[in-house]
């Protein structure tokens, strides 16, 4: 001692030489780097980015950015073309379906209830009512969630996220606590409640009751059901990758 190594290449780093880590990237504040980059892919000409920006736009600390990058790296849906430059979504189809697959809970719990109605103009009076009264509109999911060439499977239950109390949201749709339930409230997880990467990043518009959740978080909703949910799930898996193709 002392001895200084200096190591200079071209090539990316082989896997089995690369820094191995245990982060679990649909968990916790990972899952909005996640969401985020997702929600970045399907959008046309979307630039590099460093890690300092993916930490920004998520919302989370750099550490937790560069835990979750250097994960996804590793694993090869992220790539950069050399160590100083951005990194670029690569395969998120195949992220996608990794996240559906993780068995990490897309939301915190569910409250289920029986909707007399679940017409269009029933859930767009709902909305204006929760307007008026708390100027915060709901975000719909599930079936709710839907344009109409997105219906795969029908009989699929409805649904949306709340930023609050879901009492308004039941007495305006009249929810009631009997089975057959065909309309879940989603609570989701308190790092999710943020449009940084959460659930309220990237709402969609195109339906006449109001907006919902993003294409990625809504295939993931269908998923967590279960049975002809997954089917649903699926077909959504294809409309994102449809979308992602038309981008390019």
């Amino acid at each position: 001692p002392p001895l200084f190594m200096h190591v200079a290449g071209e090539l990316p780093v082989p896997a089995e030489f690369r820094h191995r880590t245990t982060k679990n990237v649909f968990s916790g504040g990972a899952i909005r780097v996640v969401r985020h980059l997702l929600n970045q892919a399907s959008q046309s000409a979307t630039p590099a980015q460093g890690i300092r920006s993916i930490a920004k736009a998520a919302q989370v600390s750099f550490g937790a950015a560069h835990a979750t990058v250097t994960k996804l790296e590793s694993l090869g849906f992220l790539h950069r073309e050399s160590p100083r430059s951005g990194y670029r979504l690569q395969n998120p189809v195949g992220l996608l379906n990794e996240w559906l697959a993780s068995g990490e809970a897309k939301f915190h719990h569910s409250l289920a209830f029986n909707a007399p109605s679940t017409r269009t103009e029933d859930l767009r009076l709902a909305r204006d009512h929760l307007l008026s009264e708390t100027g915060q509109a709901p975000l719909w999911t599930l079936a709710s969630g839907l344009l109409p060439n997105e219906v795969f499977v029908s009989g699929m239950p409805h649904g949306a996220y709340l930023n609050g109390s879901p009492e308004l949201l039941v007495r305006a749709l009249n929810l009631r606590d009997v089975t057959p339930h065909n309309f879940l409230i989603l609570v989701p997880r308190p790092e999710d409640q943020t449009e940084f990467g959460g659930i309220y990043d990237s709402p969609r518009d195109g339906l006449p009751h109001g907006k919902s959740i993003c294409l990625p978080q809504l295939a993931a909703d269908f998923s967590a059901l279960g049975g002809r949910g997954r089917e649903q799930s699926r077909f959504l898996v294809d409309e994102f990758a449809k979308k992602i193709q038309d981008a390019l």
